[in-house]
């Protein structure tokens, strides 16, 4: 029945590389049969969210498909139709080139012939009126097309817009794997009571989707207002100071202490990190120091000595020693602000191969990629359910009391309702229509 029934491995989902978002710690999540799943989240609460959201962008593509298909086709009978219009007015003018001899050629006025030129004045007039009609027809149909690609492309700027809302509202509000992350704080300008930070967050997701967020600190004690580095990792004393002798003039390197030091900026992520320190919240930065990691040359660090005047006399290397100490310090400040993860204030960008999802319309491709990430889950999770029913996981606390968390089939099936054979067959993957995950090849046809 399934293509595969070994038993899967945190790493068959990535997670061996993939920091997900830091749960509590005193929490876990198991599959139905009380396995562990790889996961630190309510990964049924994500799927519900990511089927309400994308079977309304499925619909709303498809909208857009048929009434540009729609729109086309109605093109097309008008261009046949001027076509034929043209046809029967050259026609015309071919009869009466037949039955009055002249009136197709010579200004008028060149017969001098009474009932000739009465003649040719009635089949001028003919041929005026059908060339009149054929070019009313012809601006009436430009209008027509201008008009309707004007309403098309107004109603596709409404649904671009119901797009970016629908997705954007599922990213806020999901949890997904992580592949990896980088977190930056700015304290921002103000009066001394009123300095605050702006915290925001990239994380690369399963898929190659990435997805950039404002973080909100109201809720946070610790970052709600500027934090000094003893907050965070105390004892930071850096070779980092100058010495200038009185008489050489010869500027040496001294200790600076400087747990008393604002954080202002910082860059953390995989790869290294940017720290920003100054004296305090309200004054000029004083040292930025910069570190790189690599799996060849390992840690290295640079700082820069902002407000020192004999800064540049000194290279800026760091010493390996340093290079530790601030390393512990980024790590300490990226685990501190990992807890504001979940306090989205807002989706600054969605991209997929460094395109913008909204700006370059690839909305669809987003739901393709995150039906092809959550399948293998769905299977396993599916298989492992006690109810054909429902797909179900299990939440253990510290104490191992384990509540029941379940997702019924028949909600997400009716999400599906409103779409199309060929909408439905976007989330075949996903197994939802006869809930054989690997063997759903052709929905069935709803409209």
């Amino acid at each position: 029945m399934y293509r595969d029934r070994r038993r899967f491995t945190p790493e068959d989902f990535g997670l061996a590389a993939s920091p997900v978002y830091p749960g509590p710690g005193r929490m876990r999540y198991l599959f139905g049969d009380s396995t562990p799943f790889p996961y630190e989240f309510d990964f049924l609460k994500t799927l519900g969210a990511f089927m309400t959201a994308a079977t309304r962008v499925v619909q709303l593509e498809s909208e857009s498909k048929t009434q540009a298909r729609d729109l086309a086709l109605l093109s097309q009978e008008r261009v046949r139709g001027l076509e034929a219009v043209q046809v029967l007015h050259n026609q015309l003018l071919a009869w009466l080139g037949q039955v009055v001899p002249g009136v197709n050629a010579g200004p008028r006025g060149t017969v001098t012939d009474d009932a000739s030129a009465t003649s040719m004045e009635y089949a001028r007039k003919i041929k005026e009126y059908s060339a009149k009609v054929a070019n009313d027809q012809r601006q009436q149909d430009k209008a027509s097309t201008e008009r309707e690609g004007a309403q098309l492309l107004s109603e596709n700027e409404r649904r671009s817009a119901e797009i970016k809302v629908a997705l954007d509202h599922f990213f806020q509000v999901a949890v997904l794997p992580v592949l990896s992350s980088r977190t930056s704080i700015k304290l921002l300008e103000g009066k001394e009571k009123d300095h605050r930070y702006e915290v925001g967050v990239v994380f690369r997701n399963l898929g190659d989707i990435v997805t950039s967020f404002l973080l909100s600190t109201a809720k946070s004690r610790e970052w709600s207002a500027p934090r000094r580095v003893a907050d965070i990792a105390p004892g930071l004393d850096l070779m980092v100071g100058t010495k200038k002798s009185f008489f050489k003039g010869v500027v040496t390197p001294e200790t600076v202490h400087l747990d008393d030091y604002v954080i202002s900026r910082a860059d953390l992520h995989d790869r290294g990190s940017e720290i920003v320190l100054r004296r305090r919240a309200d004054q000029k930065d004083a040292y930025a120091f910069r570190l790189t990691r690599s799996d060849k040359h390992g840690s290295a660090g640079e700082v820069d000595r902002l407000e020192d005047p004999n800064g540049k006399s000194l290279p800026p290397a760091l010493e390996r020693e340093d290079v530790a100490k601030l390393e512990n310090l980024a790590e300490k400040m990226r685990s501190s602000l990992a807890e504001l993860y979940s306090e989205r204030e807002g989706v600054v960008r969605v991209e997929v191969e460094g395109k913008d999802v909204y700006k370059h319309r690839i909305a669809l491709q987003v739901v393709s990629r995150l039906v092809g990430t959550f399948a293998p889950l769905v299977e396993e999770i599916a298989r492992r359910s006690p109810s054909e029913q429902e797909l179900s996981l299990k939440l253990e606390n510290e104490q191992g009391k384990r509540e029941e968390l379940y997702l019924r089939r028949d909600e997400l099936l009716k999400k599906l309702q409103p779409l199309n054979a060929e909408g439905r067959a976007v989330f075949a993957p996903l197994g939802l229509d006869d809930w054989v995950p690997t063997l759903t090849i052709r929905p069935p046809d709803v409209g």
